[in-house]
């Protein structure tokens, strides 16, 4: 067959093959990188970690955030340092790039497959470009599977792995109950204390993870609570692309055909286990996006990693993998075709235009609405924190509790603008960033538009985040 021949291929050339697609993916998602702007999410993080004034205040946060704080703990030393805020992508880079040549060099699966899994979108992006906690995730995940399929004895390595890798997101912390799970299970029929063992150290790091995102009493209502929050077609949407519907059937089919080949109970158990977990956390939890919704092919990979399969369904399963990777790898294309031509930094259009047009010092007083407009803006100024007017105080990063339900803004907000001069007195000049354009009648207050910069890639969208809008505001009685 086809399959077979392009794998007998690849087998004869497998070093070069292996070293020519890292060498491609790191090509690639450089390029993408130059062009990517700050995201709020890596703004939040870096800002959590620089301007917290201690440890315990920065862990407390993770409530807020709902995710533990590995992450968070890796960049604080570096924003300490003062390294600059680029240094955030240079992580995550080494991260992902770590885990592909894991993947590439010990996953027990075909090399076609191994091949198609890094150029699919997000490996292409989310995991790259993006500098979250999630390559972090596939580092730890990838790195933790080998050592467990090529070292078994040295529990305490693996474990440990597994320990940080709950701790790097909630989504990770699902999985290591998975694995958990799978190792209880497998403890109870073999009586293996290397298994007990490393469950054990396993839980306490989930365990860790969990104390630190239980939700705190202020936390922001719309956040907390279980309720139906999305039609789980389209969560599987995320996960083998293409139209909901069959999105639906193809994640079915594959989780039945993974269900089918593979040999040990206990993994089947901590399959199912997971995936249903996982649904549930997305569909009544929080939805998430593509990022997240990965993490149900994750966990599948995991439990094909831990397993021999049976031999008879070993060829069925490849193509089937084949054909749901070349799928992911053809929407990858076309996404970030679409990116790369349309999309317009907004973000470091109006970053620029502050740092060297404005040059923001100590004297002068910024305003912005709402409060997590500053985290895609202020990682890359010298500027350190902004005034949030609709939950009165100054700050970098978000704080998601209730507060942030002020109506400061919602009325009169030209009278609002207008007025901060008058009650933060002191300062030589006043700007407002927001990401609302102002009412026309503005022109009889005084409030003037400085600069506006819109991205092409999300104007069409049905959101505000398209627009940036720079206002200089008029130091005067009216």
């Amino acid at each position: 067959t086809f399959f077979t021949l392009c794998e007998e291929f690849l087998a004869k050339h497998k070093k070069k093959v292996l070293f020519a697609v890292l060498g491609l993916y790191v090509l690639i998602t450089l390029f993408l990188q130059w062009r990517h702007p700050v995201d709020g999410d890596e703004g939040q993080a870096w800002l959590i970690a620089r301007d917290t004034s201690s440890l315990k205040e920065m862990y407390s946060l993770m409530g807020y955030e709902g995710s533990p704080a590995l992450w968070h703990t890796l960049l604080r030393p570096l924003t300490l340092a003062g390294l600059p805020f680029q240094v955030i992508y240079v992580l995550n880079h080494l991260f992902v790039i770590v885990a592909l040549f894991i993947w590439l060099r010990w996953a027990p699966f075909p090399l076609i497959i191994r091949i198609l899994l890094p150029f699919t979108y997000v490996f292409l992006t989310e995991y790259s470009v993006n500098a979250r906690s999630y390559a972090l995730s596939a580092c730890l995940l990838f790195t933790a599977l080998a050592l467990y399929r090529n070292y078994h004895h040295k529990w305490v390595l693996w474990a440990f792995t597994f320990f940080l890798l709950a701790n790097s997101n909630f989504h990770s912390t699902i999985i290591c109950g998975g694995f958990v799970l799978f190792l209880f299970v497998n403890w109870f029929f073999s009586k293996s204390k290397t298994d007990i063992k490393a469950a054990l150290l396993i839980s306490a790091g989930i365990l860790l993870a969990v104390l630190q995102v239980l939700p705190p009493p202020d936390l922001e209502p719309r956040l907390g609570g279980i309720r139906l929050r999305v039609s789980p077609e389209l969560v599987t949407t995320s996960v083998a692309t293409g139209i909901p519907a069959l999105s639906t059937i193809i994640y079915l089919a594959l989780l039945i055909q993974v269900s089918v080949t593979i040999r040990r109970k206990a993994v089947l158990f901590a399959l199912i286990s997971t995936q249903l977990v996982f649904l549930f956390f997305f569909v009544f939890v929080h939805t998430g996006g593509v990022r997240h919704h990965f993490f149900l092919f994750l966990s599948i990979i995991m439990c094909l990693w831990l397993n021999d399969l049976k031999e008879r369904y070993k060829p069925a399963l490849g193509l089937f993998l084949f054909i749901i990777l070349s799928m992911m790898t053809t929407t990858s294309v076309s996404i970030i075709a679409r990116r790369v031509r349309f999309e317009h930094n907004h973000k470091k259009e109006i970053t620029d235009y502050i740092k060297n047009e404005i040059k923001l010092d100590p004297t002068d007083f910024m305003a912005c609405h709402p409060d997590n407009v500053a985290a895609g803006i202020l990682p890359k100024l010298a500027y350190k924190q902004f005034f949030m007017p609709d939950i009165i105080r100054w700050g970098s990063y978000i704080i998601w509790n209730n507060q942030r339900k002020s109506s400061l803004f919602d009325n009169d907000i030209l009278a609002n603008v207008a007025n901060l001069p008058r009650n933060h007195q002191g300062y030589q000049r006043y700007y407002y960033l927001t990401i609302y354009k102002l009412p026309a009648d503005s022109a009889s207050y005084p409030v003037k538009l400085l600069k506006q910069a819109t991205s092409q890639y999300l104007e069409n969208a049905v959101n505000n985040w398209h627009t940036y809008y720079l206002y200089e505001i008029g130091n005067k009685d009216y």
